[in-house]
């Protein structure tokens, strides 16, 4: 503490000194830097978490749980912060399976970001609601969230939130089995998301392994494999090991149906071994109906 004010001081009277000094000026100068320098403290701490929502599913739990705790010790007013802790901890609740509890988080999140006018957040909030709903096969519901969502998104010129609306509306599409209608918004994602991809390879990576998919259902597998190649060469340089086990996976089924056993036994193990180092319930299913698709082969 004692070095924080040596530091204001310096910074006070440097940034003053052709200024009358008060010290009343000095203290609100204060108050100031070291609100600035405790939110970019906050700011990094939830950056943490959200790397381990991805990585460790279990230690994120634990990590938001004690900066819930510290923020409303801390009898704090910080309702964004507070916002953005439990919205991480639906995440995290989300990859774990707790759909309920993950829907429960994100509703209140977007109350407290509805009330503080947050546009961008409130965006996110829709976002990952209808995520939900399309994990829960409540079609119409994630369709009605995606779309509030993609509105605002495009309303803040949010090309990002905008490229991943078009590419969840497609996944719903796609569980609905209107393949056509599924590739029309995952290729209005992907036209997106190849704009932006220095920004966030990943959701280039995610759109390319989707249409992938809707070519498997559609018999075009060679077509299925390019879009497959060109999402692992992303997710490797990106070091993406949920998005690799995903696409490993996708090709396992790819082989299995063109009746390539000893391919779809290499990619099904690359698949599993990743899968040890990522908390994506999406990846661990796949693996789980591949192998049984192999035993059934060789068994066949």
């Amino acid at each position: 503490m004692a070095r924080e004010l040596d530091n204001l001081f310096s910074r006070f009277f440097s940034e003053n000194n052709k200024k009358p000094l008060t010290f009343l000026g000095f203290l609100l100068f204060a108050v100031l830097s070291l609100q600035a320098q405790n939110s970019q403290l906050w700011k990094g701490e939830i950056e943490t978490c959200k790397n381990l929502v991805d990585s460790d599913v279990q230690l994120a739990h634990k990590k938001i749980d004690s900066l819930i705790e510290l923020l409303n010790a801390s009898n704090s007013s910080d309702s964004s912060t507070y916002s953005d802790l439990i919205t991480l901890k639906a995440n995290a609740n989300f990859n774990s399976g707790n759909f309920e509890e993950a829907l429960r988080l994100n509703l209140e999140a977007l109350k407290i970001r509805l009330k503080l006018n947050d546009s961008y957040h409130v965006s996110s909030s829709y976002n990952n609601i209808g995520n939900i709903y399309y994990y829960t096969y409540a079609s119409e519901k994630a369709i009605e969230y995606l779309r509030m969502s993609l509105q605002l998104a495009a309303a803040n010129k949010d090309t990002l939130r905008v490229a991943n609306n078009f590419n969840t509306i497609g996944l719903v599409f796609l569980d609905m089995e209107e393949l056509d209608s599924a590739e029309f918004y995952l290729n209005k994602s992907y036209r997106l998301s190849h704009k932006i991809k220095n920004e966030d390879a990943s959701s280039l990576s995610d759109v390319l392994g989707n249409l992938a998919y809707v070519y498997i259902l559609k018999d075009q597998e060679q077509e299925a494999i390019r879009y497959l190649n060109d999402a692992i060469e992303i997710n490797k340089k990106n070091n993406n090991l949920s998005g690799l086990s995903w696409e490993y996976a996708r090709l396992t089924e790819i082989y299995l149906e063109l009746d390539s056993l000893e391919k779809a036994k290499h990619f099904l193990l690359l698949s599993d071994s990743i899968s040890k180092f990522s908390s994506t319930l999406e990846s661990k299913k796949n693996i789980i109906n591949n192998y049984f698709s192999i035993l059934h082969i060789i068994n066949r």
